[in-house]
């Protein structure tokens, strides 16, 4: 064994080192050569979930060289493993084991999640290159005003936008670089309703935006993904305003020059670049007291957007979501999609076809 370079057992420890971390943490335990050699790859891909498991993992990061915390594909998630939506079923139900350390089975407060999930964020930043994100908006938005720029993301799937991005205060001034400037597919599986809300149509001071409304949610994307080709939305159920929103964002520029919303240096386009917008409907409501409006209105909502779909061959309108399981980030997601799985961005569930 010691006859090989350690730098190809490094690259073979790279295609191993695939699943949630698991792999990584036995090679560590094989022999001092074995563990050394995987060390540079043992935390390529990672799937923390929980708040215990996400402040205790922050801390090992700490303790960890920068060099030995190269994390290249991530799953991320502040819900209790009792509480993940969406779940397989061979997830559904799973509980966190019954007897863990004594340092977790302290509770967890939601300031220290918040912190351990951002300052996550930070450290994997620059090398994370395919991300998991199921943190809610309650506690994005509650993390410090500092935008994270990821310079080698090229695929998320997360339950909203991030809470602070940097755009060019209505002054004008210098353009600030996007976020995701190689992002090519996101999925946002929470409704962009309430994503919106969490926009606002001024900029503070420093140029942050602070996430207020529907027509903010496009120019958002582009100003964080300006290179995004593959969009998609899932659990849209009560907005009604989503199609006709989308439909201008897909729309060419009029002539004459561009036109400006409030704080925005851009229009309320999405990037040329964009090839598909896949969109799942919310499953329709079984019962409740408002049984029969939201089915109505969820009914309406299709109806237009099949609409929008046989005008665009871009928008793609998919089957509702199983009434069971709500779509929402899993490990079982990522892992699928580090194994070859292209489910999410090769749908076969479509509800009409484009040109009808």
């Amino acid at each position: 064994m010691n006859r090989v370079p350690a730098e190809i057992w490094t690259t073979i420890f790279s295609f191993a080192c695939l699943d949630s971390g698991a792999t990584g943490r036995i090679l560590s335990r094989v022999s001092k050569f074995i563990r050394d050699a995987s060390a540079p790859v043992r935390w390529q891909s990672l799937h923390i979930h929980g708040p215990r498991k996400v402040v205790a993992f922050h801390a090992r990061l700490l303790r960890t060289p920068p060099h030995l915390r190269r994390v290249r594909y991530l799953f991320l998630s502040s819900a209790a493993a009792a509480d993940q939506g969406g779940r397989s079923s061979s997830e559904k139900g799973r509980q966190q084991k019954p007897h863990s350390p004594p340092e977790f089975r302290r509770r967890v407060s939601d300031a220290q999640l918040i912190k351990a999930c951002f300052e996550i964020l930070v450290h994997v930043a620059e090398s994370v290159e395919i991300m998991y994100l199921d943190i809610s908006l309650s506690h994005l938005s509650e993390m410090p005003p500092r935008s994270i720029h990821f310079p080698l993301l090229r695929e998320l799937t997360s339950a909203s936008l991030p809470p602070h991005y940097g755009v060019p205060s209505a002054g004008g001034g210098a353009p600030i670089a996007a976020l995701c400037p190689q992002l090519r597919r996101w999925h946002l599986t929470e409704c962009p309703f309430s994503v919106g809300m969490a926009l606002s149509d001024h900029a503070s001071a420093d140029g942050l935006l602070t996430i207020g409304t529907s027509t903010a949610l496009f120019p958002a994307i582009a100003a964080i993904a300006p290179a995004l080709a593959h969009l998609r939305f899932s659990n849209l159920l009560e907005e009604h305003w989503f199609p006709a929103v989308l439909q201008g964002a897909l729309a060419a520029d009029p002539p004459g020059p561009p036109r400006v919303l409030h704080a925005y240096p851009a229009s309320r386009k999405l990037p040329a670049s964009i090839k598909d917008v896949y969109i799942t409907l919310a499953a329709p409501p079984e019962s409740g007291d408002s049984y029969n409006t939201r089915r109505r209105g969820l009914e309406i909502l299709r109806g237009r957007l099949e609409a929008l779909s046989r005008a665009d061959s871009r928008v793609v309108l998919l089957q509702p979501s199983n009434p069971d399981c709500q779509t929402r980030c899993t490990p079982r997601a990522l892992f699928n999609r580090l194994n070859g799985s292209d489910d999410c961005w090769s749908p076969c569930d479509r509800i009409s076809s484009n040109h009808q």
